[in-house]
């Protein structure tokens, strides 16, 4: 930056008291002395340039100690940082404490008029923003990265002039960007509405869908488990007339007469073959009906004790017939 601001700083400060500040009942004489300190501290870095220093040294003393005067060098320090959006907040309050305090301390009239000055220039110089919003709880609201507080939205946000972003969001509705672009000594003024989300567009569990979604296919699995187990309830059946048949060809000429070697052998393996075809049948028709029976208990909308009680109970039939 030009040594203009610097020069001008100087001899404001030379012109002004060294150290002026409001007193009030809670004040104590050290944090007094420890502001001045630091305030002529202050002033003795924006002297040789060390702005970031200066800065940090003036918000120090005024948070010991309230003045204009050093909310007025802060300004003027955020100047030479080139943070000019920031240095108008600050010449903004400079010009409010001042006006504050200006009857009882006089000396603010010359703070207040070179920070009425410094501002009218730096508003030439920045880009506002100017939000209408209307925001819903737990929104929130940025201007190129800086957060800006939803009860300042009265006034406008100052930017550096070019390009501007702008993020916000709340909870329960989708997050918006807006860029756009102003120049130095221009304002533009845009409408934020967030659109609310609806509660609930998450993919529904198997559970949440509607009826109509699963139960008709569990049902007809429940029916389709119920036929299979009848006919194989039927298998069974022929299966054990056959093996029933064989066992009386074998008593009539094997058992009372004399039949040969091979006649006796193959009648027997007939008849094993016939019992175990009966065996397998029962116990397939049986588990594959306590399937379909589950099935249909479930997508009849059983509830789940009845489900709890139902499945056991097949289980164990089940178990039981197959170990017969």
């Amino acid at each position: 930056m030009a040594s203009e601001p610097r020069v001008r700083f100087v001899c404001v400060a030379l012109a002004m008291t060294a150290w002026v500040a409001p007193v009030h009942a809670q004040d104590t004489g050290a944090l007094r002395a420890e502001a001045e300190a630091e305030y002529a501290r202050g002033t003795r870095l924006f002297e040789a340039g060390r702005y970031e220093e200066a800065l940090a040294t003036f918000r120090s003393s005024i948070s010991k100690f309230a003045s204009p005067n050093a909310r007025l060098a802060i300004a003027r320090a955020l100047v030479e940082l080139g943070r000019l959006p920031d240095a108008i907040v600050e010449y903004e309050l400079t010009i409010a404490e001042a006006d504050r305090l200006e009857p009882a301390q006089r000396v603010y009239a010359r703070t207040r008029a070179a920070a009425e000055a410094e501002l009218r220039a730096g508003l030439a110089r920045v880009a506002r923003v100017r939000l209408r919003f209307d925001p819903p709880p737990g929104a929130r609201l940025s201007v190129n990265g800086r957060d800006v507080a939803l009860g300042s939205l009265d006034r406008p946000t100052m930017v550096t002039p070019g390009s501007i972003l702008i993020d916000v969001s709340a909870p329960g509705h989708a997050p918006r960007q807006i860029r756009t672009s102003a120049g130095a000594g221009q304002e533009v003024v845009l409408e934020i509405v967030l659109t609310a989300i609806p509660e609930r567009t998450a993919v529904r569990s198997e559970s949440e869908r509607p009826a109509g979604t699963w139960r008709p296919l569990v049902r007809t699995l429940g029916w389709v488990g119920v036929a299979a187990a009848a006919a194989g309830l039927a298998g069974a059946g022929v299966f054990y007339l056959l093996a029933a048949a064989q066992h009386d060809t074998f008593v009539s000429e094997c058992l009372d007469a004399v039949c040969p070697a091979a006649r006796r052998d193959d009648l027997a393996t007939t008849g094993r073959t016939l019992e175990l075809g009966t065996n397998v049948s029962l116990v397939s028709a049986l588990a594959l009906g306590a399937a379909g029976v589950t099935l249909l208990v479930v997508s009849l909308g059983g509830s789940e004790a009845a489900e709890a009680r139902v499945r056991p109970a097949l289980g164990a039939l089940s178990l039981e017939l197959a170990l017969r």
